[in-house]
């Protein structure tokens, strides 16, 4: 006879409204949990409120790791989701490409460009933050732009999946980097296949030595 077996999983779910502001109302009620296509009980709930400022969220895109026939599915469900924001500077878009590198499409700021106004000597400066229309309003030209530029043939090395892996982690610590510098809560969309924490080599890593040799990011 078999058992039927059930773990508790915890889920994290941040909800944003159109202009990208947290949604700080929500109640167990407004959710629904599938899983392959089979509802499944919500025995807890909990909401932790939301921040005045909206979170930053960086988004990426990797294409190293993804399965070639799912890249098309994948872009479209990103242009899908990002188009309809109307608020969307907290939002941030990159590919990790299939040679490792890491492509911005909408890049994490360094700093808020302003414009400084005056009047005439006696006046204090004017400071006015310098804004344009949310950059997801173009997503769909973005990503076939950017999808032309960074695909290509995958480097030969990168049929090694310790290369491939590595290549992964430097360019998501490279960009985890550039988050801590931001101020207020962080979330990070991966769109991935996964890759592995540790590569076995039953017959040792032919290339070590490569791997040390070779900057990526």
């Amino acid at each position: 006879m078999a058992w039927a077996q059930s773990a508790e999983r915890s889920l994290k779910v941040l909800a944003l409204n159109r202009k990208g502001a947290p949604v700080t109302d929500l109640t167990k009620a407004d959710f629904e949990i599938f899983d392959e296509a089979r509802p499944q009980s919500i025995t807890s709930f909990r909401a932790n409120g939301g921040s005045a400022t909206a979170p930053v969220i960086l988004v990426v895109f990797d294409l190293l790791n993804v399965i070639p026939s799912q890249r098309a599915f994948a872009s479209a469900s990103i242009v899908r989701a990002l188009k309809p924001l109307e608020e969307s500077d907290p939002i941030y878009l990159y590919i990790l490409t299939n040679q490792g590198s890491l492509y911005a499409i909408h890049a994490l700021p360094v700093a808020r460009p302003t414009l400084i106004l005056r009047r005439n000597a006696e006046e204090k400066e004017e400071r006015v933050t310098l804004k344009s229309a949310p950059w997801t309003r173009q997503i769909h030209m973005l990503m076939e732009q950017a999808l032309e530029k960074v695909v290509q043939l995958r480097p030969t090395e990168y049929s090694d999946v310790g290369m491939e892996a590595g290549a992964t982690f430097r360019a998501l610590a490279t960009l985890g980097a550039q988050l801590t510098g931001l101020n207020g809560d962080k979330s990070v969309i991966w769109i991935t296949r996964g890759t592995p924490n540790i590569v076995s080599y039953p017959h040792g890593c032919r290339d070590f030595e490569l791997a040390a040799r070779r900057e990526i990011i």
